[in-house]
């Protein structure tokens, strides 16, 4: 054999058992590094707005802050804010939207976390407004509502099994990341690997879960904030998006005890003959509707 036969030959064993070694011979993307929140809008009203206690017929402002701790963003318009509370009035509409964008809290490459934006609900020049007269000092809430949609993001990584050389595994459980919502994807698996006649065949469950606070109330994103409905109610829309991907059932229902859903199973296929690890990114899509109060007490008039 000659030298550069013998070149070739130690060249083509030097690739053979580098894919012996590897056995995925393909690697996709790593995942995406997520903030750790269990929060979406955080409201909260602003000092001396309502002030802690006013004369029956003086005027005051209503000022909410909300902060978005979560990471999905919210577009100019996404957030409905309502003033519930009859006791108070100004004359004008109890339903105000965000007025600008609200981006989402976010991680730098450098790692450093990112807040996310703030935007301001004003109710300017409200009165008690009870026809009632105050003979004496009482407490009334002042109550705002937020309705708006939301989107957990998550992923998982699975091993496309074509062969027995595969160093990954296609059958445990695997580690899910999720972005910073109060709704989340858990107990992630993989069921195994199939050939089919063009390539692998694989499979993977999951749950839903709440994991943010219990101020979150969820629903169906088929549902608008003005209509919301007990039939909407604890529904989590799910999506994977990739090609030759099933899952079923498509919504997960929150169990009202456990404020987990059951199990959701997909199967998805590959046109391979090679093992490979993939990222499998999942969303999940609702509606959040939430409210805050802070009692003002009213003082009556002098006599």
């Amino acid at each position: 054999m000659n030298s550069k036969s013998t070149n070739t030959a130690v060249t083509l064993s030097l690739i053979a058992l580098f894919i012996l070694i590897s056995g995925c011979v393909q690697k996709d993307v790593p995942q995406k590094q997520f903030i750790a929140s269990d929060d979406a809008l955080v409201m909260s009203f602003q000092a001396g707005s309502p002030p802690d206690k006013v004369f029956s017929d003086s005027e005051f402002d209503i000022v909410l802050q909300a902060e978005n701790k979560g990471e999905h963003g919210l577009a100019l318009g996404d957030v409905r804010f309502v003033l519930t509370d009859a006791g108070f009035s100004n004359g004008q509409s109890e339903i105000m939207k965000n007025s600008q964008n609200i981006a989402p809290a976010s991680q730098a490459i450098s790692g450093e976390y990112l807040a996310g934006g703030i935007d301001f609900a004003n109710w300017n020049g409200m009165k008690y407004a009870s026809v009632m007269q105050v003979t004496e000092m009482k407490k009334i809430p002042a109550r705002v509502e937020a309705c708006y949609p939301y989107e957990t993001k998550a992923s998982a990584t699975l091993c496309v099994k074509a062969g027995t050389t595969a160093k990954c595994s296609d059958d445990e459980e695997k580690t899910v990341a999720n972005s910073g919502a109060p709704v989340k994807i858990t107990e992630f698996s993989q069921i195994g690997s199939t050939k089919t006649a063009t390539g692998v065949q694989t499979g993977f469950k999951f749950k839903v879960a709440r994991t943010g606070g219990e101020e979150y109330k969820f629903y169906s994103n088929v549902a608008d904030c003005p209509t919301l409905s007990a039939i909407n109610a604890n529904i989590i829309n799910v999506a994977v998006d990739m090609p030759k991907t099933t899952c079923s059932p498509t919504t997960a229902i929150l169990d009202s005890k456990t404020q987990e859903s059951d199990s959701i199973t997909c199967t998805i296929s590959f046109d391979t003959t090679s093992s490979f690890e993939k990222v499998i990114p999942i969303k999940l899509n609702y509606v959040i509707k939430q409210s805050t109060n802070k009692d003002i007490q009213i003082i009556p008039l002098p006599k």
